[in-house]
């Protein structure tokens, strides 16, 4: 049985207030069971984070997420760097699960070499199905995981949460149009169009 979810080890973008008790609450539940934690390079997670942020709904600067207002105060969950530092979450689960039973590998990895990535998980599980994926199933290393979204598109969403998509991350905005989501995926190719390739 096998339970994966981005959300198990902490929402990034509230610097992971509740890591640590989604973890006990795991191990508590699966006394027995085995880690994987797959990281990944701080700056590009960062940056993929700040995208999704404004896909979500968001409307903040990447300054302003970045550097939140009063970060000493811990009003409400926020942007903290102590996330990024992987060593405490990993050092967490090898302390709650045993060194034995926890694996971590880089998420580049599964670009790199699509079959070593499995490779490892396979011997962590002494699972044969891991094993006998054949190499004509790898993923392409050159395909990205997601289609990054443009600085274009990203740019005009960001206004329109700001202005026109009341909603969790943008809760100043005058409006609540839940059309926005709708209408930024409508123009998501005519962006790409107007987008140069190095961009």
């Amino acid at each position: 049985m096998v339970f994966s979810h981005e959300r198990l080890s902490g929402y990034p973008a509230s610097g992971g207030y509740d890591s640590s008790k989604l973890i006990r609450s795991m191990q508590e539940i699966f006394p027995a069971g085995r880690i994987l934690i797959v990281i990944r390079e701080q700056v590009s997670l960062i940056q993929s984070m700040y995208s999704q942020i404004i896909t979500d709904g968001g409307s903040c600067s990447l300054k302003g997420f970045l550097n939140p207002p009063e970060p000493k105060f811990v009003r409400v969950p926020q942007f903290n760097l102590k996330f990024y530092e992987f060593d405490r979450i990993i050092k967490y689960c090898q302390n709650l699960f045993g060194v034995e039973n926890t694996l971590v590998l880089p998420y580049e990895l599964i670009q790199e070499n699509y079959q070593n990535f499995l490779d490892e998980i396979g011997f962590f599980t002494h699972s044969s199905n891991w094993l006998t994926i054949k190499r004509t199933q790898e993923m392409p290393s050159n395909v990205p995981m997601n289609t990054k979204k443009t600085v274009l598109l990203q740019s005009f969403n960001r206004v329109l949460n700001g202005c026109f998509y009341r909603n969790q991350l943008s809760n100043s905005a005058m409006f609540e149009f839940q059309v926005i989501p709708k209408l930024i995926r409508r123009i998501d190719p005519l962006t790409r169009a107007l987008t140069p390739k190095f961009l």
